[in-house]
């Protein structure tokens, strides 16, 4: 993998939101021509490619950072295009009778994309997840990131940093309670 790609996904998980904007930035044009190669529309290419880096940027975090990162987003773009296909698919005329129950049909679809409000909130949930995160001690922080990120079990993590199992289960309690406190 290519280790700038690895340090931005590692730097984005630690809390350093403008990692990812790089990442964007730099797969941008690959995710729109991939997206595009499906969709075969420049504007449904555009809402794939939007579509693929919101979800990269909620599954980060079960990114394997010993792979490549460019194939997992690719992969990430053929799918959210062929949803996108999928969803486009046009209803045979046949199947409605009169104009007025392909107005309902239509009105009865649901939207998929989340409201600008739900949008807005969750930026600024983790917004302030990741100051709270930032004022924990650096070694909380690593049992955090190894137990959420990396899903390895407490004694897995006293292995990795070397410490004893009781004291890594006391910090994990610790930094838990200190993340509730800021963020009531």
């Amino acid at each position: 993998m290519d280790s700038s790609d690895q340090s931005l996904v590692l730097r984005y998980l630690s809390g350093e939101s403008g990692a990812f904007d790089t990442l964007v930035t730099r797969y941008l044009p690959v995710v729109y021509r991939a997206a595009l190669s499906y969709t075969k529309d420049p504007q449904d290419a555009e809402d794939a490619s939007q579509d693929t880096f919101i979800k990269a940027m909620r599954h980060l975090a079960q990114y394997d950072l010993r792979r490549p990162f460019r194939p997992w987003l690719l992969q990430i773009a053929k799918r959210t295009a062929l949803d996108a296909l999928r969803k486009k698919r046009e209803v045979p005329v046949s199947a409605m009778h009169r104009e007025e129950d392909a107005e309902d049909f239509f009105e009865q679809l649901p939207d998929s994309q989340p409201s600008a409000d739900l949008i807005v909130d969750q930026h600024l949930l983790n917004a302030q997840l990741k100051q709270a995160f930032s004022g924990l001690p650096k070694d909380v922080q690593v049992i955090f990131y190894l137990r959420y990120f990396r899903e390895m079990t407490y004694r897995e993590i006293a292995e990795r940093v070397g410490g004893v199992l009781d004291t890594v289960k006391s910090k994990h309690r610790r930094g838990t309670l200190a993340l509730k406190k800021v963020l009531k």
